[in-house]
């Protein structure tokens, strides 16, 4: 047995005292499928995300039966007893749903999993790209509580995915379907016993975010929405970056657009720490002025989110990042640039998990850097030139799980936005 395999072996049992990240590597699964995995051990439980993207080979059934088909492979592979929680499906087309979603669902391992659909091209030319979260091993146990949300429980932790939730028919006002969509999550989490205050992140879809002439009307519609839902499920600041009880904060988010024809989706993640051995932070970033402070002018709304969220445990640090672009205080750097643009977007992210950052937010003795990404997704503008993006990110985010996909970003002239989930296991496995 080699290192990797031993190490493989050793999380498998997923002992309690044990938390790491072991990445899975980057491989290909027959008929030209690309995937890359990643494997963290935290709180006694293993937690995975894969990502399978098919070579174009000119249709939908032979890319789609493809991707599952390296999915099963990575699962039977593995020999670890792992539950797949949410399944997100990028597609080349809309009309590509129905048999994506039909793949789905014959799939016994993905039982208890949810979907989300997202109208977003692979970069690259093929129908369908799939990213999917995982967790197993240890004292998890995995409940689906309804067609968009299922729970995960162990050692006092209580996560719930939400996926799936749409804003009615496309002929709906846009701001009738944001409101609904936040409306659906506020069920969701009532139903499950979560509040809006365990909120830890939140994706937003939206047809045409640009608008007309690309406006960014759209955007700021969906944002004056957003705004509206989180003052609702989580309160209202009076100190930037800080609840009134100190103890809550605005979710780390992305509002991006997708192809036009379909309603406005949203995904989310909450956290309960039952247990009481958590903390949680709101992280802002020091090369940008933080959202909720943009200047902003006619009928727009400051955007209400955090730049990140990181939770601190079980002998680790998580960090939960929003979409983030080629942004330096509230400006756009590098237009037209995607090369420049992505490098900026990359220093931001470097800047956001800074040790120096971490300080600042309290936090001393808490770093984090690019090496640390168990998971990406990169959304460049279609269009753009995308071979200089993947350069960049290739070199700067060797095995991080990535997806690319064609989207637009919610400003005409950024080209490239990225966001992603970090994990650092804690010297000594213990709070800093």
């Amino acid at each position: 047995m080699n290192g990797m395999e031993a190490e493989r072996a050793r999380m498998g049992a997923v002992q309690g005292s044990w938390s790491g990240r072991l990445p899975g590597g980057l491989g290909t699964c027959g008929r030209g499928v690309k995937r890359a995995e990643c494997w963290v051990a935290w709180g006694g439980v293993g937690h995975a995300w894969v990502t399978v993207c098919p070579e174009p080979s000119g249709g939908l059934a032979a890319e789609a039966l493809a991707a599952v088909e390296g999915l099963r492979q990575v699962w039977n592979g593995r020999g670890l007893p792992v539950r797949p929680l949410v399944l997100n499906w990028f597609l080349k087309d809309g009309a590509d749903r129905e048999l994506c979603e039909a793949l789905a669902a014959s799939l016994a391992e993905c039982a208890g999993a949810v979907c989300q659909f997202a109208v977003q091209p692979p970069v690259g030319g093929a129908h369908v790209a799939v990213e999917v979260w995982e967790v197993g091993g240890g004292s998890a146990t995995v409940r689906r509580l309804s067609p968009w949300s299922v729970e995960v429980c162990y050692e006092g932790v209580r996560w719930l995915h939400v996926a799936g939730l749409e804003g009615g028919p496309a002929a709906t006002p846009l701001e009738g379907q944001a409101a609904g969509v936040f409306a659906a999550l506020e069920r969701e989490l009532a139903a499950a016993g979560f509040t809006g205050r365990d909120l830890v992140r939140t994706w937003i879809q939206v047809p045409d975010i640009l608008g007309p002439a690309g406006s960014a009307a759209r955007y700021r519609a969906v944002n004056r929405m957003r705004a509206a839902a989180f003052r609702q499920l989580v309160g209202t600041w009076t100190d930037a970056g800080r609840g009134t009880d100190d103890a809550w904060f605005y979710p780390a988010s992305t509002g991006i657009g997708v192809h036009s024809g379909g309603p406005v989706r949203l995904a989310a993640l909450a956290l309960r720490d039952e247990g009481g051995g958590l903390e949680r932070l709101a992280l802002e970033n020091p090369r940008q002025v933080p959202a909720y402070r943009y200047t902003v002018t006619g009928e727009g709304e400051a955007p209400l989110f955090s730049r990140a969220v990181a939770v601190r445990g079980k002998g680790g640090v998580w960090v939960w990042i929003s979409g983030t672009a080629s942004i330096t205080g509230q400006e756009v750097a590098h237009p037209g640039d995607v090369r420049a643009q992505t490098e900026e977007t990359l220093d931001n992210l470097e800047a956001l998990l800074s040790g120096a950052n971490f300080a600042r937010h309290g936090w001393a003795g808490i770093h984090l850097d690019l090496a640390d990404l168990v998971s990406a997704r990169v959304y460049v503008k279609d269009g753009v030139a995308v071979r200089a993006c993947r350069e960049a990110c290739a070199r700067r985010l060797p095995g991080c799980p990535t997806v690319y996909v064609q989207a637009d970003v919610c400003r005409p002239d950024l080209l490239v936005e990225i966001e992603g989930v970090a994990y650092r296991r804690l010297p000594g496995g213990g709070c800093a």
